[in-house]
């Protein structure tokens, strides 16, 4: 019997997740655990701003691809900094993912903006009425912390705004709409940079499947 051949599908995820998940991930000298500590205790006294404020001062490239509130994120940039005397970006370009231990075939799907916009809206709708705020409600009441990663995420962070009082609902809707947005024009803006995407008009389905037979896959 021939060796099986086996050929993973990797659907959605966020770009640097696909980047990591093909060409591995950079390795950075340890953190200063009193930057760290530091960073950490400033975040949870003023919050995730004046922190983002400082990382676009220091490193805009990296400031360019996070939001605001990716606490997590902001932190690690600014310890990478702070320790290393330069920007995590440049540590990555250093890096240069360089690594190729498999041979990938990526495919992007290409839509008409307007469209994708409305999409994420109707999605946003569908969210809400399949009981994201009962959902959250019951983090909330179990203890989780808005402050956790895990919490500010889109959607969780806007949600636990107007349950505790922060924010209307309308307001919660409209920016949770509008900050889905801008996260899909950010990966956009992202996957349009990468070189070895091949895309494909949403919907094209012969399309792909000729992509799969000219590749590698198929031999």
């Amino acid at each position: 019997m021939g060796k099986i051949r086996i050929f993973p599908i990797v659907s959605g995820g966020t770009g640097f997740y696909i980047k990591a998940l093909c060409q591995g991930l950079f390795r950075s000298d340890p953190v200063d655990a009193g930057i760290r500590n530091r960073l950490k205790l400033e975040a949870e006294q003023k919050g995730p701003g004046p922190l983002f404020l400082r990382l676009k001062e220091v490193d805009p490239e990296t400031a360019g691809i996070l939001h605001p509130h990716d606490t997590y994120r902001i932190l690690r940039a600014l310890e990478v900094y702070e320790t290393l005397g330069i920007p995590i970006s440049r540590v990555r370009q250093s890096h240069g993912f360089a690594d190729e231990p498999y041979e990938v075939l990526k495919i992007g799907l290409d839509m008409d903006r307007d469209l994708l916009y409305d999409r994420i809206d109707l999605r946003v709708d569908a969210m809400l009425e399949d009981g994201l705020e009962a959902e959250v409600r019951g983090l909330l009441e179990k203890g989780y912390s808005r402050a956790m990663k895990s919490m500010q995420t889109i959607g969780y962070r806007h949600m636990a705004e107007y349950i505790e009082g922060d924010i209307s609902r309308e307001e919660m809707i409209r920016t949770l709409k509008r900050d889905s947005r801008r996260y899909a024009k950010r990966q956009l803006t992202w996957f349009r940079k990468d070189g070895a995407v091949n895309w494909v008009k949403a919907g094209n389905l012969d399309g792909i499947l000729n992509l799969v037979k000219a590749s590698n896959f198929s031999r």
